[in-house]
């Protein structure tokens, strides 16, 4: 049985790291029967877990407040004591930590850095401890190919596996629903403000046609502030995250992603899932590597948010189209089943599928 650990900052968040961490963690115990420990270093015993999570999976937290003390080395040299065959590290001080502990405990654990943001966003600071650290670590594991080539650039073990769907639907949109979606953490980064400034380009255009921004974050108070500002409090719905996204997913009939940047868009998996039809900005890497421009979606000129806004009205304007888009886009999620995706686990951990699925 393989012992895998997966470290992280905070398992008890709500975006797509804490998602993909708990999707991944519970196919490796249901499909493989390895025994996964999820090392989580800010959260707390008394921390809820958003995402559901197998109760057979340990979940360790760590309960500090910054990586600044001896006493985060002292956890990771105790964790190192469970003598893993793999450790997944979520971010480069993770990866760091993990490095050294591995050092001093001399242990045989293979660790990969599992990156999760874009690359080219990282800190000098940060693009240089990757540079310094990664060619100690076993292997590098990123979402997009764009990321993979750079790291191919001084590294060997390169390895993309994009993240696999959290869900499956059996349902589609039916197009018919006035309803605009968008999903992510409200923060710049996400870009929501520039969607809201293209949504009141086209209010009074599109009738009834309303938005909703499923998220939860900082910037909550000035887009509450926006959407007032253009008197939209009608038409524009700030809602909290939800564990049943999918149904929020099927009542809507266009997905929106408004994304300064992206390092991979979980959202837009999901989205396509559904058979939503999807419009986004041309990240120089994300969006790009999943929608086919024209085919099950529309990829915008980055910050373009006239064209944006004329994107979205093409699609509510044309029943059809947004019907042909979206059982393209069905298509284009099978591309990240499970099954497709854990194959690339299955290489990098040398897995081997167990007979019979384990459950809760």
């Amino acid at each position: 049985m393989k012992k895998i650990a997966i470290v992280l900052n905070n398992i008890s968040g709500k975006g797509g790291v804490e998602r993909v961490v708990t999707s991944l963690s519970n196919q490796l115990y249901n499909k493989y029967h390895c025994e996964i420990h999820i090392i989580s270093l800010f959260s707390t015993n008394e921390s809820e877990i958003f995402y559901d999570i197998n109760s057979n999976i340990k979940v360790i937290h760590l309960g500090n407040k910054n990586l600044k003390s001896v006493r985060v080395f002292k956890q990771f040299l105790e964790c190192n004591k469970q003598k893993y065959n793999y450790m997944l590290c979520c971010s480069v001080p993770i990866s760091v930590l993990t490095l050294f502990s591995k050092i001093f405990g001399k242990t045989s654990t293979k660790i990969y850095a599992w990156e999760h943001s874009q690359y080219e966003h990282a800190s000098y600071i940060i693009k240089a401890i990757r540079r310094i650290i990664y060619p100690f670590l076993d292997g590098i594991i990123t979402l997009s190919q764009h990321d993979g080539n750079i790291f191919r650039g001084y590294l060997k073990n390169v390895f993309v596996i994009p993240n696999f769907k959290p869900f499956i639907s059996n349902q589609t949109s039916n197009y018919k629903n006035h309803t605009l979606i968008s999903v992510g953490r409200l923060s710049y980064e996400k870009g929501f403000d520039m969607l809201i400034d293209a949504f009141n380009l086209i209010h009074d255009q599109i009738g009834d046609w309303k938005l909703e921004i499923y998220g939860e974050g900082k910037e909550y108070d000035a887009l509450s502030e926006k959407i007032k500002l253009y008197g939209l409090e009608n038409k524009i719905f700030l809602k909290t995250f939800t564990s049943n996204i999918m149904e929020k997913y099927l009542n809507a009939s266009i997905f929106i992603c408004s994304s300064r940047s992206e390092s991979f868009s979980m959202v837009i998996i999901e989205a396509m899932e559904c058979g939503l039809p999807c419009i986004s900005f041309n990240c120089k890497i994300g969006p790009q590597e999943i929608i086919s421009d024209g085919i099950d979606g529309f990829l915008v000129d980055c910050f373009d948010i006239e064209e944006l806004a004329n994107k979205i009205k093409l699609l509510i304007n044309d029943y059809t189209l947004r019907m042909n888009m979206g059982v393209n886009a069905k298509k284009k999620a099978k591309q990240y089943d499970v099954e497709v995706i854990m194959h690339h686990w299955e290489k990098i951990l040398g897995l081997e599928k167990q007979d019979g699925e384990k459950k809760a």
